[in-house]
């Protein structure tokens, strides 16, 4: 199934709070990894004795085969990724670029895979032997697809791809984006109890004098989007059903941020964040659940090769806010 069908798919299910029948409302935790999940023993100690009260789901590079064991609460657990092949890391290979340019020409950095082959097969001159040898040899050469990058739109597309597969189970009500660094601060009582008592989604939405606010906004946004409307926020969410049904399905603000939200306008910190604050301002608790140390490095590019070591944990301010 790819994106379009899995999205679209998705969208149909239920947004009724009410059920003719006895349902548990569920967490389901979203991992967004490029492998292994070194903090997975943690984990497992969080979600023991929980059982039926919470999902998982785990989108990591397709290179990735994970090996836990069939008694883990990860086995399983990985979701299809889609492979995309990168504008930039395709460039060495002049003949694979000469041949995808023109797709590459409509303004987007990335191409999925089977789009690819099918423009290849195509257009090529010979179509036959030629363009079977270059889809082979595109197959093979590892380094030059990619399925997520970090402050890009295939980041994005990540995380819808793991919100529309948790939103087929409808058991789920609360969805939580999580990376392989992160860790709870509380145990499970306490996380599922602070969720299923707000009101509101955690996902930060502020505005954002200077450069790496209002200074990343391109006037091509508009109508869709304003100045005035234009948010950011941090990459890690918690959203009630209603918004991940709304974020999976958007096709009015997606293009938009696909074309000209690009470095150094990072699409992952103000996708959701404006869309949601446009069309649910009254939804949003406008801060997030998850604290991120930035000590490690803080500039954009920092923060995309060093994010597997961010010490990146999910904090639940019960301190501040009783329950």
């Amino acid at each position: 199934m790819n994106d379009t069908e899995l999205f679209w798919k998705a969208s149909f299910v239920p947004r009724i709070k009410d059920y003719p029948f006895n349902r548990t409302a569920k967490i389901a935790f979203m991992f967004l990894t490029r492998g292994p999940l070194p903090m997975a023993p943690l984990w497992e100690r969080f979600f023991k004795g929980h059982e039926g009260l919470y999902s998982i789901y785990i989108h990591s590079l397709p290179t990735y085969q994970p090996d836990f064991l069939h008694s883990s609460v990860f086995y399983g657990r990985q979701i299809p990724s889609q492979l995309s092949i990168g504008r930039l890391l395709i460039y060495p290979d002049i003949e694979l670029y000469y041949m995808l340019h023109p797709m590459y020409a409509q303004g987007k950095d990335y191409i999925h895979i089977d789009r690819a082959i099918n423009w290849i097969r195509e257009n090529s001159e010979t179509r036959t032997s030629k363009s079977n040898h270059i889809v082979e040899r595109l197959l093979k050469n590892k380094t030059l697809t990619f399925t997520t990058e970090w402050g890009r739109m295939s980041m994005c597309d990540a995380e819808r791809r793991l919100l529309a597969n948790a939103l087929l189970d409808i058991s789920n009500e609360w969805f939580v984006l999580a990376s392989e660094a992160c860790i709870p601060l509380q145990n499970f009582d306490v996380i599922y109890r602070y969720l299923s008592r707000s009101w509101y989604s955690f996902i930060g939405s502020f505005d954002e004098d200077g450069p790496f606010g209002r200074g990343r906004y391109n006037a091509n946004m508009a109508p869709e989007v304003n100045l005035t409307e234009w948010r950011k926020g941090s990459q890690w969410f918690e959203v009630d059903r209603k918004l991940a049904i709304d974020i999976v399905e958007d096709h009015i603000f997606y293009p938009k941020f696909e074309k000209f939200c690009r470095p150094a306008c990072y699409v992952d910190e103000h996708y959701f964040p404006t869309m949601l604050s446009i069309q649910s301002p009254h939804l949003l608790a406008n801060r997030s659940l998850t604290w991120v140390d930035w000590s490690r490095g803080v500039s954009a590019k920092d923060r995309i090769l060093n994010f597997c070591h961010a010490s990146t944990l999910i904090l639940l301010t019960v301190a501040r806010h009783s329950l």
